[in-house]
C-alpha cells in the first residue's frame, strides 16, 4: 500500500481544494469557539445564550460536528461574544497530493488512519471533526 502525505486532516477527505480550505476555516473558528467556553468556564447552556443559538448546537460544536456549521454561522456566533475575525487571503499552489486525490492510483485514507499518522498536524481536534464530517468512528 502506498502512503500519501498530507498537510492536513482536511486535504486528505475533501474532494477539491477549495472543500479542503472551506473546511479548515470552519474548524479553526470552532477552536476558537471551543477556546472562549473552556477560557469562560461556561457552561453548554449559558454558551448557547451567549453565542444565541440553541444548546443542542453548542453540543454539535464541542463534539466537532463541522457539517452542522457553516463560516457564516461561526463568525456570528464569535462576533456575539467579542471574538474578531481575521482571514489572510494569498496565492497557493496546489500540492501534488491534492493534484493526484481524484487518482484511481491515489492511496485509500480514512479518519482513524489520520488520526493516528504522524503527517496529521492538525491534531486531535481536527481528527475528531473529520470523524463527524465523515460519519466514521
Amino acid at each position: 500500500m502506498q502512503t500519501q502525505a498530507y498537510e492536513s486532516v482536511w486535504d486528505a477527505i475533501a474532494d477539491s481544494p477549495e472543500e479542503a480550505a472551506n473546511l479548515k476555516l470552519r474548524s479553526q473558528l470552532m477552536d476558537a469557539l471551543e477556546a472562549y467556553i473552556a477560557r469562560e468556564r461556561i457552561t453548554q447552556k449559558e454558551a448557547a445564550k451567549r453565542f444565541g443559538v440553541s444548546r443542542s448546537q453548542v453540543s454539535e460544536l464541542v463534539n466537532g460536528r463541522i457539517s452542522k456549521f457553516t463560516i457564516d454561522k461561526l463568525v456570528n456566533m464569535g462576533a456575539r461574544v467579542g471574538l474578531s475575525t481575521r482571514m489572510t487571503v494569498g496565492y497557493e499552489r496546489p500540492s501534488t497530493a491534492a493534484a493526484s486525490r481524484k487518482s484511481s492510483a491515489a492511496p485509500s485514507v480514512t479518519p482513524s488512519t489520520l488520526a493516528s499518522s504522524p503527517t496529521n498536524a492538525a491534531g486531535s481536534k481536527s481528527a475528531r471533526r473529520t470523524a463527524a464530517c465523515c460519519g466514521s468512528t
